[in-house]
């Protein structure tokens, strides 16, 4: 079973030009990088310091791996770019839900 599992993903990787593993990667090491930048962010609102570099680390860690994709894709069916453009669209609400869940919430504590 692994076997045809590594053999699809080379396919993969002849027809599109995308090596799965390296997507893959891409998406589990920028999780840490993600939630550091989020909870920086949040504070830094709380403390009013500059949002830049939080919000920064925040934007290229939820679309690190799909500009591989994008980058390195050839010949990418369409319904990938709009799975690609949906799943950063939901990243980046759930990411504002988040910090503002969290403002709310101090604020409804420390009053």
């Amino acid at each position: 079973m692994t076997e045809s599992l590594i053999e699809i993903v080379r396919g993969i990787n002849e027809v599109y030009g995308v090596n799965l593993f390296v997507f893959a990667l891409l998406y589990f090491t920028t999780i840490p990088l993600f939630w550091a930048s989020l909870g920086k962010l949040v504070r830094n609102i709380r403390r009013r310091q500059p949002l830049l570099w939080p919000t920064v680390g925040v934007a290229i860690s939820q679309i690190a791996c799909y500009l591989y994709l994008f980058i390195d894709g050839e010949g990418l069916p369409r319904w990938i770019y709009f799975a690609a453009f949906a799943l950063i669209f939901i990243g980046a609400y759930k990411s504002w839900l988040y910090i503002t869940t969290k403002l709310k919430l101090r604020e409804v504590y420390y009053k």
